[in-house]
């Protein structure tokens, strides 16, 4: 017998989790989701399209939107495609979670996308008010602290909000911004 077709309410507030290739955007997908819907691999490109579910948190709901990993690499197969992917998941979103990896450190990919990210709204970008700036696989105290570094501050985002998708470290605080930023 096949599944049905499970209806998402096009009135819920839209959050995209958006990011480079290997931050955890997926796992942190299936975490908050509270399902393993989106496949997640070491492999690069894994994520090619955008795989939505709906979240409940403390009875409110919101559709949440994974992207594919972006590189900005002419090299990788169907990375055009994954950015158009991503633009429209970026354009549809009420709010952005722009997730990076604390453990790999700032790489020029996030400066890149954050740069399209804090650009003027009326040509493609989300605008500061917009963004979540999330350091994920942040999943001892040390790695925490990590995202008070200096570093992470010249995205223009502010600090990071520290996360570990793995183990759920900090995922409820992450919702319960989420929700605030939402109003």
């Amino acid at each position: 017998m096949a599944t049905p077709a499970k209806i998402i309410d096009q009135n819920l507030p839209t959050i995209a989790l958006v990011g480079r290739v290997n931050v955890g955007k997926s796992t942190l997908f299936n975490k908050i989701l509270e399902q393993n819907k989106a496949i997640v691999s070491s492999i690069a490109g894994t994520t090619r399209t955008r795989n939505i579910g709906v979240v409940s948190w403390r009875g409110k709901q919101f559709t949440l939107v994974d992207t594919g990993g972006l590189t900005f690499s002419d090299e990788i197969p169907l990375e055009k495609e994954i950015i158009e992917q991503t633009e429209i998941a970026i354009k549809e979103a009420d709010l952005i979670v722009f997730v990076v990896d604390i453990q790999a450190g700032l790489l020029p990919q996030e400066r890149q996308l954050a740069k399209r990210l804090i650009k003027d709204p009326r040509h493609g970008g989300a605008g500061k008010h917009r963004i979540i700036f999330v350091a994920n696989k942040a999943d001892s105290e040390r790695l925490r602290m990590n995202a008070h570094e200096a570093d992470w501050r010249k995205l223009g985002l502010g600090e990071p909000f520290p996360v570990s998708a793995a183990n759920g470290s900090n995922v409820g605080n992450l919702l319960d911004e989420i929700f605030k930023r939402l109003g």
